[in-house]
């Protein structure tokens, strides 16, 4: 019998995660969203409670640090010359 394979929410592909944030400002906001699609792409939502029917908030997309981007281009140049 095959064994199913647990979901990672707010890790695999189309899942995502939202916790309670621990506020300790005012401003900031009540609900930290983690959402990943099927191309690896992460979003991020800052969600609040408008009242107790509904949660509204921002959407962000993850910006790519410039690290692994100096990762990309190390691997790049490290590659062998193909002739």
């Amino acid at each position: 019998m095959e064994e199913k394979k647990l979901i990672k929410y707010g890790t695999d592909d189309f899942t995502v995660s939202i916790n309670k944030n621990e506020k300790t400002e005012d401003w900031h906001c009540d609900w930290n969203c983690k959402i990943v699609l099927d191309n690896g792409k992460v979003l991020w939502a800052n969600l609040y409670n408008k009242n107790e029917n509904w949660i509204a908030g921002k959407i962000k997309a993850d910006e790519v640090k410039p690290v692994e981007k100096k990762e990309e281009v190390k691997k790049i140049v490290d590659d062998e010359i193909p002739f």
